[in-house]
């Protein structure tokens, strides 16, 4: 009969664990908005929203949807503008972030030429 109380034992107990493990768990939190620019408002169709090693492309209006767990970094970035991160916070199971991305003020004004990149100061005559 210790045999048999052993075994009922066991399954209770591996049983409790998992049960606290899923209560613990983190859960998935849905979080949408829009990717658009600072200047003028207009949204940035491309925009990468990151989040651990995964990502997704912004539609023609801007928009976009994740699903990740809490705690995850959202990184936003956009070719030209200055990149910009959130973490996902727990207690909910959506969120929305809209996020406005400023032009990168590090960049130079720059000119493409058949024969290369040069800075637009540098360029003599008609091109």
């Amino acid at each position: 009969m210790n045999c048999i109380n052993f075994k009922k034992f066991l399954i209770v107990a591996c049983l409790t664990v998992l049960e606290i493990s899923s209560v613990f768990a983190q859960s998935e939190v849905t979080v949408t908005g829009t990717v658009v620019s600072a200047e003028d408002g207009s949204p940035l169709i491309g925009a990468y929203v990151t989040f651990g090693s995964t990502g997704v492309l912004t539609d023609m209006d801007g928009a976009y949807s994740v699903s990740a767990p809490a705690g995850t970094v959202l990184g936003f970035q956009y070719i030209g503008c200055e990149p910009q991160e959130y973490t996902i916070p727990s207690g909910s199971s959506s969120l929305v972030y809209n996020v406005a991305l400023r032009n990168d003020a590090s960049l130079d004004e720059v000119v493409v030429v058949a024969y290369g990149v040069r800075k637009k100061g540098t360029i003599a005559g008609s091109v």
